[in-house]
């Protein structure tokens, strides 16, 4: 596990940053989840995101939505955000976005290999150009890879996250990047908090790159 996190590292220090539009913004994640049975789950989030070396508020919004558990390994949910950000003329203007995911998952000795395919459909309330008004839709390809340490309650991961929008323009192209490191612990079976660091690259409309430090606690019902 070591040298993959040294291969990661580099990686995230290999990025092109230097040339390009750079900020830093903290997140912060409240979440509660209720296990149904024992193949369907409730979930809600809160999460507040900051811009401009986290000085100021980008957005900040509610999730709701479940997941079926199909097997071990597959398992599939829908959900809603309600999004306020934070536009171009300062103020705040509600996004509201549907989802859906597709998740696969394989234990390999101490390793968890992840993989979340996503599939969301936003609609925004403010708009600058006529293809502000024509609603989003964007697939999302997500990978992790969780190590279990013996006798510990922390769990460190590695992901990356391909944005890829569909447009009727340019039908598939490439929006932004995620690359980051993350770690959980959990107090108990109804407590859990984690912290993750990753680099957010915007491609479109413009090169920009964000430095992201996220901090999340969990609560299960």
């Amino acid at each position: 596990m070591r040298r993959i996190i040294v291969v990661f590292l580099l990686c995230i220090l290999s990025f092109p940053v230097f040339s390009q539009e750079k900020d830093f913004g903290i997140w912060y994640t409240v979440s509660g989840k209720y296990n149904v049975s024992k193949k369907i789950k409730l979930e809600i989030a809160e999460e507040w995101r900051t811009q401009s070396n986290a000085l100021e508020t980008n957005q900040f919004f509610t999730d709701l939505g479940g997941s079926y558990k199909f097997s071990k390994y597959i398992s599939a949910g829908a959900y809603y955000r309600f999004i306020m950000k934070k536009e171009n003329n300062g103020g705040f203007f509600g996004r509201n976005r549907f989802y859906s995911d597709l998740n696969f998952e394989y234990p390999i000795k101490r390793f968890n290999i992840k993989y979340r395919f996503r599939i969301q459909r936003q609609m925004n309330q403010y708009a600058e150009e006529t293809d502000d008004k024509i609603p989003t839709l964007i697939n999302r390809h997500k990978f992790e890879l969780e190590y279990n340490i013996n006798n510990s309650k922390f769990t460190p991961s590695l992901f990356y996250e391909a944005f890829y929008r569909l447009k009727y323009i340019n039908p598939y192209f490439r929006e932004s990047l995620r690359l980051g490191l993350g770690i959980s612990y959990q107090f108990s079976k109804k407590h859990n908090v984690q912290a993750s660091y990753l680099i957010n690259k915007d491609l479109y409309p413009k090169h920009e790159y964000a430095f992201i430090l996220a901090l999340g606690y969990r609560y299960s019902f």
